[in-house]
C-alpha cells in the first residue's frame, strides 16, 4: 500500500514517459500497484485471514 501513497507517487514514479499501451507509466503504475492490492484483498478473503 506504501507504493500508492505520495511520497513513492510523487517523488519517485511521477512520469509520463514511457507509454505503456498508451497511457502514461504514471496511470499504468497505478493501475498494477491497485490490482496487486485487490489480490491480496481477495487472498485474505479466501484464506480466512
Amino acid at each position: 500500500m506504501a507504493l500508492a501513497q505520495p511520497p513513492i507517487v510523487h517523488g519517485l514514479m511521477n512520469r509520463t514517459e514511457p507509454l505503456i499501451l498508451g497511457t502514461p507509466f504514471l496511470f499504468a503504475y497505478l493501475f498494477g500497484v491497485y490490482c496487486l492490492m485487490i489480490a491480496v484483498l481477495i487472498w485474505a478473503l479466501r484464506k480466512g485471514v
